[in-house]
C-alpha cells in the first residue's frame, strides 16, 4: 500500500492541518487582545491628559494674580496692599503704578468679584498671564489658544472677549490685548469646551 495513500498518513494530515487550525486561531486572538489592549492603553492616556489638563485650567480658573474670587477685604490688603485712603470704604479699588494698575471690585458682602489687570504703555507683558494670555497678546493669538468666545461686547473703543466657563475676560483694543478681568466662572458646558480646545495639538 502506498505510504502517502494509507489511513495513518491521512490521520496525520488531518492533525497538522488541526494544529495548524489551532495556531492560526491563537495568533488571532493574540492580535485582537494585542489590538484591544492599545486601545485601552490609548483610552487610559488620553483621559489622564484630559483629566491633567482639566484640573490645571480649574485651579488657574479660581484665582489671578494669586487673589481668589470671593476673598475679603483683609485678603486683598495682604495680597496688594492698603489701597488709597478715600477708597478703603468703597466697593472699588485701584491700585495705579507706572507698570500695570489692578483694580478689584468688591459685592454688596465686601468679597471680590473680579479683578482686572491693565498694562501701560511698553510694559505691555508686566500682568501675569491666564491660560497663557498676557497683555500685547494679539486677538488671533486669543482665538488660536482658547477657541471661540463665549460672548464678545464693545465698551467704548474696547473690545471684550468673555470665556465666561473660565471665569475671564480680554480687554482689547485694536486688536491687541490690555487688560485682562478675572470673575467668578461658570464652568458647566463652557469650561469644558474652552479646556478641550487647548488640549487640542
Amino acid at each position: 500500500m502506498d505510504s502517502h495513500n494509507s489511513p495513518h498518513s491521512g490521520m496525520r494530515k488531518r492533525k497538522v492541518s488541526k494544529r495548524r487550525d489551532r495556531v492560526g486561531l491563537l495568533n488571532e486572538l493574540r492580535g485582537a487582545k494585542g489590538g484591544a489592549l492599545t486601545f485601552a492603553l490609548m483610552v487610559v492616556v488620553t483621559a489622564g491628559y484630559i483629566g491633567q489638563g482639566t484640573y490645571a485650567a480649574a485651579q488657574a480658573a479660581r484665582e489671578y494674580a494669586g487673589l481668589p474670587i470671593g476673598a475679603d477685604r483683609q485678603q486683598v490688603r495682604y495680597l496688594l496692599g492698603a489701597p488709597p485712603a478715600a477708597q478703603a470704604p468703597t466697593a472699588h479699588w485701584a491700585y495705579p503704578s507706572s507698570a500695570a494698575t489692578y483694580s478689584v471690585g468688591f459685592d454688596a458682602n465686601g468679597r471680590t468679584e473680579h479683578l482686572l489687570c491693565a498694562s501701560a504703555g511698553e510694559t505691555l507683558s508686566l500682568c501675569p498671564p491666564v491660560f497663557g494670555v498676557v497683555p500685547g497678546m494679539g486677538e488671533n493669538d486669543v482665538t488660536t489658544g482658547l477657541g471661540p468666545a463665549t460672548g464678545i461686547t464693545f465698551v467704548g473703543n474696547d473690545k471684550h472677549r468673555n470665556y465666561d466657563g473660565l471665569g475671564v475676560t480680554f480687554i482689547l483694543a485694536q486688536q491687541q490685548v490690555v487688560a485682562i478681568e478675572h470673575h467668578q466662572p461658570t464652568y458647566g458646558a463652557d469650561f469644558a469646551r474652552s479646556v478641550l480646545w487647548q488640549l487640542l495639538p
